[in-house]
């Protein structure tokens, strides 16, 4: 498999959300959405479009819930810098491009 360089914060991230180093691997490699978070960040997620296709190539569904919602966050230099399960509002705010209120620390 890939060498994923991982932050302590990463690594500590995914062993509180219990995310397997092989998901993590998996969902770096099949990830098609990229956000720009700011200069030095993305976040790298899985569509539904690309789980279906996942599934399709013979994924196990299993295995595609359990990425599904998945958000990894990834330096420039190509360091994980922590994972994430977002859903609702916060996963609007990773997958929009403009994020006013939300990092502000105002409400929506």
């Amino acid at each position: 498999m890939t060498n994923l360089a991982m932050t302590i914060h990463a690594a500590r991230r995914a062993q509180q959300r219990a995310i397997k180093r092989t998901q993590i691997e998996q969902l770096f490699l099949l990830s098609d959405t990229s956000t720009r978070l700011d200069r030095h960040l993305s976040a790298l997620r899985l569509s539904r479009s690309a789980l279906k296709e996942a599934m399709a190539d013979g994924m196990p569904p299993a295995e595609a819930d359990r990425l599904a919602g998945r958000t990894i966050v990834l330096a420039d230099d190509g360091a994980i810098v922590t994972l994430a399960h977002l859903h609702g509002s916060k996963s609007r705010a990773y997958r929009r491009r403009d994020r006013r209120a939300y990092w502000k620390g105002a409400k929506a």
